[in-house]
């Protein structure tokens, strides 16, 4: 009787155990899926970044393409008047229909660079050989790319033949434009006052009554040097207070180039005069 009970008990466990060590492997074998998965699509991104960038270093893209994706680099040819930049590539859901193969999609965005002929319109003057240069043309661009993948566990990834190709029409997306809740003008004279001090990155005790008691205001020590004020987008946000983004012009002194930029601050009203809260 004690005999049998050991038995049982012993029987048990060892169901426990090999229980557990089924649940091992499954979580074992989808982190292993997950990583693979996770490789298939930086290869993808890779894959559709070289092939939908029109410049001219065709040669390298072209040698690279040609031992991953051999198909396609066949088909790359030299562009005399057009130029293509990728913003971005985002693959999806990769699908794996074959032990080895995987069929994964794309969504790629671009920038292309069209020169435009100018044609002479009816009583225009002869344009000189400078004027008659082409126009540029910049075209935003979106594609979805399906690309077959083969896996090979010691030669890593290639493509199998050619990508589906299909671009999505878009449309040109307009800014809205801010109308400003408070006169410009009102506040400019404070953010031309305190701008120059807040750049330079250092003591800004001489511009402090320009802001308030409690103000947080945190100099930019990288070493532009404010210019001038482009614009103001103006956001009411309280009783008396205001979100100011504020662009601005500054000078790069290590490159001597002027930079476009955004500081974005809150302002107080107090007794109809404005104070600088938050600068950052």
């Amino acid at each position: 009787m004690f005999t049998k009970k050991i038995s049982s008990w012993a029987i048990l466990l060892l169901i426990i155990l090999g229980a557990f060590g089924g649940i091992g492997s499954l979580v074992g074998g989808n982190r292993e899926t997950e990583q693979e998965y996770a490789d298939v699509k930086s290869f993808a991104e890779y894959i559709a970044k070289l092939y939908m960038t029109v410049d001219s270093n065709i040669v390298q893209r072209k040698d690279q393409l040609q031992l991953i994706a051999p198909s396609m680099a066949e088909l790359l040819t030299k562009s005399k008047d057009t130029q293509q930049w990728v913003q971005e590539v985002k693959a999806g859901k990769v699908e794996q229909y074959d032990s080895s193969r995987y069929s994964v999609s794309v969504e790629t965005w671009t920038v292309a660079l069209k020169k435009v002929k100018e044609e002479k319109k009816e009583g225009e003057v002869e344009k000189t050989a400078k004027d008659n240069q082409d126009a540029p043309t910049y075209i935003q661009r979106r594609y979805t790319i399906d690309l077959d993948i083969i896996s090979n566990s010691l030669k890593g990834y290639v493509v199998s033949g050619l990508p589906k190709i299909r671009e999505i029409p878009l449309e040109k997306i307009e800014v809205p434009k801010n109308e400003n809740v408070l006169d410009e003008q009102l506040i400019l004279p404070i953010i031309e006052a305190t701008f120059p001090s807040i750049f330079a990155g250092g003591d800004i005790s001489n511009v402090s009554n320009y802001f308030t008691d409690d103000a947080t205001i945190n100099p930019f020590p990288g070493g532009y040097k404010f210019q001038k004020v482009l614009s103001t987008q103006i956001f009411k946000s309280g009783k008396k207070d205001y979100r100011v983004l504020v662009f601005v012009e500054v000078l790069d002194p290590i490159t001597d180039v002027t930079v476009g930029l955004k500081v974005t601050t809150d302002m107080v009203e107090n007794n109809e005069k404005y104070y600088l809260k938050n600068v950052y």
